[in-house]
C-alpha cells in the first residue's frame, strides 16, 4: 500500500515538474539561477542566461553581449578560494507585453576568501546591499535577461 502511494506521488511531481511555467515563473527561475551560477561557479551557464545582445553593468563597469558576459564571471571563477553567496529577494516582475517585461531584485551579497578550511569565515556583514534593475525577454517558455543594472544601496567600507 505505502509503495502504491509513493509512486503515485512520484508520479504527479513528475507530472508537476514537467508542466509548463508561467511567464513570471520562468524569469523568477532565472534570477535563481543567475545566483546559483554565479555563486558555484558557473560563468558559461551564467551568460546563458542572458540574450545575446544584453548589457550588464555595476558602476562604471558596463558589459555588452554574452560573450563579453560570459568572459567576464569567467575571470571571477579563476579565484578558487573566493566564496560568493547572492541572498535575492523581493522579486517584484511588471510585463511590457507578452514578451517583454521589467524587474526589480533586492540583493544581499556575501563574499570572503577560503582559507584552510573548506569554508570562507563569515565577517559579520554583507559585502553589498542592493537591488537589481532588470529587463527580461520572454519566449518559447524561457526568460533571458536583456539587461541587468547593479544598483547598490549600501557597501562595505
Amino acid at each position: 500500500m505505502l509503495r502504491t502511494m509513493l509512486t503515485g506521488c512520484c508520479l504527479i511531481l513528475t507530472a508537476c515538474a514537467m508542466q509548463p511555467m508561467s511567464p513570471t515563473a520562468a524569469c523568477e527561475r532565472t534570477i535563481s539561477l543567475y545566483a546559483r551560477y554565479v555563486d558555484l561557479g558557473s560563468p558559461a551557464a551564467v551568460a546563458d542566461l542572458f540574450t545575446e545582445n544584453a548589457t550588464w553593468q555595476l558602476g562604471k563597469t558596463r558589459l555588452k553581449g554574452r560573450e563579453v558576459i560570459r568572459e567576464y564571471f569567467a575571470a571571477l571563477t579563476n579565484d578558487a578560494a573566493r566564496v560568493s553567496r547572492h541572498i535575492q529577494s523581493n522579486i517584484v516582475i511588471d510585463w511590457d507585453s507578452e514578451t517583454r517585461a521589467r524587474g526589480t531584485v533586492y540583493l544581499t551579497l556575501y563574499r570572503g576568501a577560503k582559507g584552510d578550511e573548506s569554508f570562507a569565515p563569515l565577517a559579520g556583514q554583507p559585502l553589498f546591499v542592493g537591488h537589481y534593475d532588470d529587463e527580461y525577454r520572454y519566449s518559447e517558455g524561457a526568460c533571458e535577461i536583456s539587461r541587468r543594472i547593479v544598483v547598490p544601496a549600501f557597501v562595505a567600507g
